[in-house]
């Protein structure tokens, strides 16, 4: 739901930031405001699936491969944690 709001939210903004640099009227053509909104909320709806889509098709890929160490299906940036673990091994 949230992320609903948040898509609608950044739909809106970005209609009135462009009636804002064209310097036209905040509420020149309301439709568009509509659609805008609308697009967002679809936009965050399908987005709030995404992650948890492609999870289930990583744990399914790494199911049917065994071979392959998990590190290789790591994405983002280290946690906090792993930092102080790699510093610590890196002082021994």
């Amino acid at each position: 739901m949230s992320s609903i709001l948040m898509g609608s939210l950044f739909g809106l903004t970005v209609q009135l930031m462009s009636n804002s640099m064209r310097k036209l009227p905040l509420s020149r053509h309301p439709w568009e405001h509509l659609a805008f909104i609308v697009g967002g909320g679809l936009v965050g709806y399908k987005a709030s699936g995404f992650d948890a889509y492609y999870q289930k098709k990583l744990d399914d890929f790494q199911a049917k491969h065994p071979e392959i160490p998990a590190e290789v299906f790591k994405v983002g940036l280290p946690t906090a944690a792993e930092l102080a673990e790699l510093a610590r091994s890196k002082s021994k």
